[in-house]
Order: structure tokens, then sequence, then C-alpha cells
């Protein structure tokens, strides 16, 4: 009996082999080659899931599994066939809890469908930049995607979670292990354990190779009653590390990033392409955003206060100006107030697609003061490869109040044009070489970028592929990614 066979006695009709079913899941948004898998389950609970999984060991198919409507670096295509599980159909939420400042949601539930829950109780999640609504909530945080607020107690979003490990078993991280959950004392708001070991470590960053989440705990805040953002600009990214080193180590503002000029416009131009190219014409090359957030208690008087603080700082360097709005447009303050707590919500394309209709991205983490080093590198690369320099934006997000940062090069291209995708392709390998061996950590290495890393740390590398043969022995969950 076939797997599909199989399957289907265990799903009913929520299994397919159709060609139309299949092709949904041989590419994505990414230049990884296709895949094409030999069939979908669309499970309904854990249950469901443990039972699939099982059944891909006993006859040793690949599990692929994916939460999100849409993708962008070929993680989710499967790289050796097998089964793809789609968990859309399991998209509940429930226990929101507004005193714990926490909510439950499944694997299914993407931002479009979590904001609106939220944003009705004045609630929201700590997002990073401009998720694409149809991405799932879960998968984002796993995948260690870089938060807008670098303060360090916003950096870990993910509470507890439920999981079916690769050999099939259940299991459940942190304090929702505990045998009374969840009317135990933690209520799983406790990420570490069970025991002395941090199990949800195994997930984050393992793109599906490690176990299929259930469901996972995550932590919510409450939305600001006041905003007043602050807009410092640059000619030279150098010039812009070390004030932002003295916002961070101050704890002056929430959201704090550094973009370049073509980012800022893809993301503030409201009507593209007009509005975005009158941004382009006016704004300078680079651009710190420092947003100020008002608590709930006495709003006025925190504003007023880290108003005053980054006035001192402009002082002591130079009397370094700033604004309040963006020129070429005067309402990116309220704009960014509004969509910088949610998804892209922008009718038409993604905002990576507005400029031609693609980007591909080259993100690590590394120092601030390492940033225009970087930046050179990439400007070169590209110089070398003849890919135009203006369709590289850039964005630079500070992690844990500037300890380090996330740097992401934008790389823009047309996807119906071949050259193009061959040209970005050159370039993101020949940039990713260079940096490398300069203190870029590609801890998210997609795709050609995992040759690259895991080649580099071979004892790392022979210790991951042990652990991963104690939870998956018979490689069946998402084989072909990372270094499995």
């Amino acid at each position: 009996m076939s797997i599909k066979n199989k399957l289907t006695d265990l799903l009913g009709n929520r299994v397919s082999d159709a060609p139309a079913a299949l092709d949904a899941y041989r590419t994505d948004y990414s230049l990884a080659s296709p895949g094409t898998p030999l069939c979908v389950a669309y499970p309904n609970d854990s249950k469901e899931i443990m039972a699939i999984v099982a059944l891909a060991n006993e006859t040793n198919t690949p599990v692929v599994p994916v939460s999100s409507r849409v993708h962008f670096t070929g993680a989710a295509i499967p790289k050796q066939g097998g089964v793809i599980v789609d968990m859309k159909n399991m998209n509940k939420i429930w226990n929101l809890d507004e005193r714990n400042r926490k909510i439950t949601v499944e694997p299914g539930v993407t931002w479009n469908q979590l904001y609106p829950v939220l944003a009705e109780k004045n609630l929201m999640v700590c997002p990073p930049m401009l998720p694409h609504g149809e991405q799932s909530v879960i998968t984002t945080f796993l995948e260690r995607s870089p938060l807008v607020i670098p303060l360090y107690e916003y950096a870990e979003p993910l509470l507890s979670m439920e999981v079916v490990w690769p050999n099939g078993t259940l299991f459940r991280t942190g304090s929702a292990s505990a045998p009374t959950f969840p009317n135990s004392f933690a209520e799983g708001v406790n990420p570490e354990g069970p025991g002395t070991m941090d199990f949800y470590r195994l997930l984050q960053g393992a793109q599906g190779t490690m176990g299929i989440v259930t469901w996972a705990i995550i932590k919510t805040e409450y939305l600001s009653p006041m905003n007043k953002f602050f807009f410092f600009s640059f000619n030279n990214i150098e010039d812009a590390i070390k004030p932002t080193y003295s916002f961070l180590r101050r704890k002056i503002g929430y959201d704090c990033f550094i973009m370049n000029r073509l980012d800022l416009a893809l993301i503030c131009a409201e009507e593209y392409p007009n509005e975005f190219d009158v941004m382009m014409k006016k704004l300078p090359e680079w651009m710190i955003v420092l947003a100020l957030r008002a608590s709930r208690r006495r709003p006025e008087e925190k504003i007023q206060y880290e108003t005053n603080a980054i006035n001192d700082i402009c002082r002591k360097f130079n009397g370094m100006q700033y604004l309040n709005s963006l020129p070429g447009s005067g309402h990116a303050a309220i704009r960014l107030t509004e969509i910088l707590r949610q998804p892209w919500t922008d009718k038409g394309p993604y905002w990576k697609h507005r400029l031609t209709g693609n980007c591909q991205d080259l993100m690590f983490i590394t120092k601030m003061s390492m940033v225009p080093e970087f930046v050179s590198m990439m400007t070169k690369a590209a110089v070398a490869e003849s890919f135009p320099v203006a369709n590289i934006g850039t964005y630079i997000q500070p992690i844990e109040g500037g300890r380090a940062c996330h740097v992401e090069f934008n790389m823009y291209y047309d996807p119906k044009c071949d050259n193009d995708k061959a040209k970005v392709l050159r370039l993101h390998d020949r940039a990713a070489k260079a940096m490398l061996p300069h203190g870029a950590q590609f801890t998210r290495p997609y795709g050609s970028l995992s040759d690259m890393v895991y080649e580099r740390a071979a004892s790392y590398t022979a210790t991951l592929k042990r652990v991963k043969k104690i939870f998956d022995e018979n490689n069946i969950m998402n084989p072909g990614n990372l270094c499995f």
C-alpha cells in the first residue's frame, strides 16, 4: 500500500496528490531549487500529526512541516520528496490572558489572523519588521526573526510549546511540562525546562528538522497610548553607529533601527510608486528611526523624559539634528506608528516585492561597530557582479540593547529575468564568502549558506548530527536542510 493510501486511512479526504496541490509546495519566493512531494496531508490536531510521523518512520518517508501560506527561504521546499504536513487547519487561538500577558496559538495562525484579536484588547505581540500577513506567527519566532524592539526583556516572545518529536512522541517544553498544567502556578509562561535543559532551543532555527510544534504560548504586550518618532539622517553609515549605541545604552525608546534610503522609502511610501519616487529624491542615504512609546501610566511624563534624554545625546554629538517626519512624506511618523505593530497590510505587493517583483536577503548577526565594513564589502561584491548598488536595501536591527545587531541586505531583482536571478545568486554567495571570515555570524543559514557555515565548524556540525540522531534516528524530519 502506498504512503498516500495509508495516510488516507488516517485522515480521509484530507490527503492529496493532485498535481495542482503538489505544485503549491515545489517552489517559494526564494531561489532554491524546486522539489516535489509525494503528497500533502492536512492534519487537524497533534494526535493526527503523531500518527503521520509514526507512519513516516515505519516507511522511512521524509516529512516536511508547513504552517505559513507564504515562504521566502526555501526551508519548506521538499529536498527529498516525502509528505508535506500542512497545518493550515490548525489555526485556533485561545487563552488570551490580559493580566499575565500571554496567548496560545496553533501553528496555522497567521499574523493576519492574530493581529485583530490582540488589537481588540489593545494588545500586541512584538513583531519583526513588517512580517507578511500570511506567515505563521509560531514559525516567525521559531526562525528567530529579529524584533523591532531591541530591549532584552522583549527578546524571547515564545514561552512554552507542545511538539511532536521526529520519533513520534508528544512533548511539552517549559512550565507547560508540569503535570498540573494548565492549572500550574507558572501557567506555561516559563520557557525553560523541563529539568535543567532548554528544550525549546532545539526547535529554534531548526528549519523544521527537529520536530513539529503543535501549539505555543506567546508573550503579549500592551499597545502604547502615546508614540513619538525621531528620525536622524546621515550621509555615511559610520556616523550612525555611535549615536545608536548611545540611545540603546540609556534605554531610550522602544523601536530602534537603521535603514538606508531604499528600504525606508519602500516601507513608508503609502502611494507607490509616486510617493516612493519623491522620497528617493529627498531622503538622506541613511536614517536612524527611533520611536518613543509611552507606558499606560503617566505616558506624557515618560515621553518628555526620553525626549530630554535624546536632546542631551544630540548635544554630545555636536548638535546632531533630528526630524519628527520624513522628507517627502509628512505622515511617515503616523504610518510607522501603525505598521510597526502589525503585519504588512497595504494593498498590492509585499513591501519587499514592490520595487522589482522579488528580493533575495542576506542576513547575519554581528557587532554594530562592524556594520560599516560589511556595507563596504556588499558594495564591492555588487560592483564585481555588475549588480546595481541602487537596488540593494539595508536594514540594521540592534539586538538586546545593542549587544549585537541583525544586518540584512535586501537584493531586489526581477523574478522573470533569468539573468537577474543568476546574478543575484552569484552576488549572494560572493558577499557571504567575503563576510564569513570577518565576523558575520550566519545564525540562520538557508540554502547555499548552510554548506559555507558548517564546513567551517566541524566539531559543532558533528555535535548537531549526534543530537539529531537521538531525536530523529531515521532522519525523516525535513531532511536536506542545515547539515542534515
